[in-house]
């Protein structure tokens, strides 16, 4: 798989409280999609699979924590329960811990989701 420059310069200039999050999110993802296309593209880090090239998964930062998406809903509605108040959108899981969610809780699902698409 690629490396993309342009997302070792977004997790750098992420807040550094978030920076290490990123790059596990990024571990992640590359692991579980290994055969996906590393892009920047939207002010975001995505990854892109088969010959669509579209949009598989992808990470972000807001100012408050790290967002985790997966761009298919129907595959994130799995999830829902689970998942609880860290679902924040059609496709994007925050990734900061809740009364009922640790942040290892959080990483657990995003590479259960992730073990999804290898199947």
């Amino acid at each position: 798989m690629n490396r993309n420059p342009a997302v070792d310069a977004f997790i750098a200039g992420a807040p550094e409280e978030q920076q290490a999050l990123l790059k596990r999110l990024r571990n992640l993802i590359r692991k579980a999609l290994p055969h996906s296309e590393e892009n920047f593209t939207n002010g975001m880090p995505v990854y892109t699979v088969g010959k669509a090239r579209a949009w598989t998964a992808g990470f972000g930062s807001r100012k408050n924590c790290p967002m985790f998406y997966i761009m298919s809903s129907a595959h994130l509605d799995r999830y829902a329960e689970e998942l609880g108040r860290s679902r924040t959108g059609k496709s994007c899981i925050a990734m900061a811990p809740t009364r009922t969610l640790s942040l290892p809780q959080l990483e657990a699902i995003a590479a259960r989701i992730l073990a999804d698409f290898r199947a």
